[in-house]
């Protein structure tokens, strides 16, 4: 899968599931994801400032999205339908 069409689909995600962590979103949406496929993804997302508090623990990865990553979701939404 397309490494931008992976983001977009995690912060869709984690807007529709929050709460969930990154990997339970990825296993909900199909998406294949290791430990170090979803570091990367939330780093991405953190620099890109759509993220904050990211907090790891074993396979479990949670974070909030910012005001930025609301709005991306919301726009990503609106192109889908």
């Amino acid at each position: 899968m397309d490494h931008q069409l992976k983001l977009d689909k995690i912060l869709m995600g984690i807007c529709l599931n929050e709460g969930e962590s990154i990997e339970e979103i990825s296993q909900n949406l199909g998406i294949s994801s290791n430990k170090d496929e979803v570091q990367e993804i939330v780093e991405s997302l953190s620099k890109d400032g759509f993220v904050k508090s990211v907090s790891t623990s074993y396979k479990c990865t949670k974070t909030d999205l910012t005001t930025k990553g609301y709005e991306k979701a919301s726009n990503l939404f609106e192109v889908a339908y």
